[in-house]
């Protein structure tokens, strides 16, 4: 079975793909290198997704 994969955009550029939905097991891969306050947003707004959806 394929995950469920989605896109994570800031600004219009690709900031991250997220594969899976359990936030036990998802994956999240960054197109870039993140600094510390961009990758504590990004897991802060995937878990408010995980909420949500």
């Amino acid at each position: 079975m394929k995950q469920k994969r989605f896109s994570v955009y800031k600004e219009g550029v690709k900031i991250a793909e997220v594969r899976g939905t359990n936030p036990q097991t998802q994956q999240v891969i960054p197109m870039h290198d993140l600094n510390d306050y961009e990758e504590n947003k990004l897991h802060e707004y995937i878990a408010h997704l995980d909420h949500t959806t």
